[in-house]
């Protein structure tokens, strides 16, 4: 996609200008509470330009009383104060959801783990012929609980076979190689190992990249760790949470040399890399935009980026906290492309698509492209992050707390919340169709 910074956007009527209480009042919120709100239009043109500007400014915040309604389930037309103009911007044609009938993804957890991963599972893998081979740690998989994830599972189009283990994780890890071998049948091309915390914004360019690669050949393919403090400790391999991919006729390989890779007092990724390299001729090959986030505390600066789309996105819900459910739900809008899209304001604010609404304390041009470090650790960055700009402490930021997807995903409601003593904020972004 070509990116430029003219404007493809223009003032249009609104659609609606009205509040759901029962929405405020879902994210904990104090009575009163200072509300915002913002009206997106999606348009679509086959060789629409991305721009990194929106000719708008953050919106004035009016206070609500989110407890004084009698119907606390309705929506409460605002007075026209709350609302200004609709934005259009327009999106090159949303990609459909490819076939995945071609790769079987491995997936090495617990049931309850699991069932928490259907929901973002869904963004890319529903209703795709997309096959999952699950093995669970057994002491997790009572026959109630494998029951009542298949039945979510199956709300979603997304075929689950079931193993189980007492095994350690790195032995189940390394065993679903073996196990997604067996499975495969003549329209199986790839392996994915990943982990129940691995989300991919745009499963349509990562297949897009994959078919780049003759698949009659062996291929090693994947991220490796941000930090190369992290790379020097654990190798030099694909990590697992961004994504192991490889081809049949290298998992055949592996799978001849099974019991003695098995028998390697390793983790689960490091000892796949360790058997492709001692068995095989076949080379890592890294994906910049796989990517592991080997990170820990606060990854806002990763996010709020402005790079190209992640192909990959790890720890999300462990070393660092971002939901990915409530990111995707805008992609029904404007297509998987328009997922963490950074647009900055006129008045120097930014909207990164799904993630936050900020504002740099000093002036950041919108196709500046240092990432904030704002993570905890201090690593060895240069081959993977790079360039870094400082943590910028002063920056004001509204995170998104919830989404709401409505008229079929033709609409969609983005709470974008700033929480302070005295001064909870929620800014609306309404996003719809032309």
């Amino acid at each position: 996609m070509v990116e430029n910074t003219s404007e493809s956007h223009c003032r249009m009527e609104l659609l609606q200008c009205s509040v759901n209480v029962a929405y405020l009042k879902s994210l904990g919120l104090d009575s009163n509470v200072e509300y915002a709100r913002r009206e997106i239009i999606a348009e679509f043109e086959k060789a629409a330009p991305s721009s990194k500007s929106i000719d708008v400014s953050m919106p004035d915040f009016h206070g609500i009383d989110i407890h004084s309604q009698s119907n606390p389930h309705s929506d409460i037309e605002l007075p026209e104060a709350f609302c200004q103009s609709a934005v259009a911007i327009q999106f090159p044609e949303p990609q459909k959801r490819p076939d995945l009938s071609h790769i079987i993804f491995g997936v090495s957890t617990s049931v309850d783990r699991l069932e928490e991963s259907l929901d973002q599972f869904a963004h890319w893998a529903s209703h795709s012929n997309a096959k999952f081979v699950v093995l669970l740690h057994a002491e997790t998989a009572s026959p109630e609980a494998i029951s009542r994830v298949e039945r979510k599972a199956a709300m979603f189009g997304i075929a689950l076979m079931f193993e189980q283990s007492d095994a350690s994780f790195p032995d189940r890890y390394y065993s679903l190689t073996r196990m997604v071998y067996q499975m495969r049948d003549e329209t199986t091309k790839w392996c994915a190992m990943i982990d129940d915390d691995t989300f991919f914004p745009s499963i349509a360019v990562l297949v897009d990249y994959l078919s780049g690669y003759d698949t009659s050949q062996p291929h090693y393919i994947g991220g490796l760790s941000e930090d190369f403090n992290q790379v020097k400790a654990y190798g030099y391999m694909a990590y697992g949470g961004a994504g192991v991919f490889m081809t049949m006729p290298l998992l055949a390989q592996i799978d001849g040399n099974f019991d003695s890779c098995y028998s390697l007092q390793r983790g689960g990724d490091t000892r796949i890399a360790h058997c492709v390299h001692q068995h095989t001729l076949t080379k890592l090959v890294v994906h910049p935009r796989l990517h592991q986030l080997d990170m820990n505390g606060d990854l806002s600066g990763f996010y709020e980026s402005g790079r190209p789309q992640p192909l990959s996105i790890h720890h999300w819900k462990s070393w660092h906290h971002a939901n990915m459910t409530a990111l995707a739900q805008v992609a029904s809008v404007c297509g998987d492309s328009c997922l963490l899209q950074r647009w900055r304001l006129n008045d120097g604010w930014f909207l990164t698509n799904g993630y936050s609404v900020m504002k740099p304390s000093g002036n950041l041009k919108e196709d500046d492209f240092t990432m904030e470090h704002t993570w905890n650790e201090n690593g060895a960055y240069l081959h993977s992050v790079e360039p870094l700009r400082p943590k910028d402490d002063a920056k004001v930021s509204y995170k998104l707390e919830a989404a709401v997807a409505e008229n079929e995903g033709n609409l969609v409601r983005q709470f974008y919340v700033k929480r302070s003593e005295g001064a909870n904020r929620v800014l609306e972004i309404v996003w719809r169709q032309a």
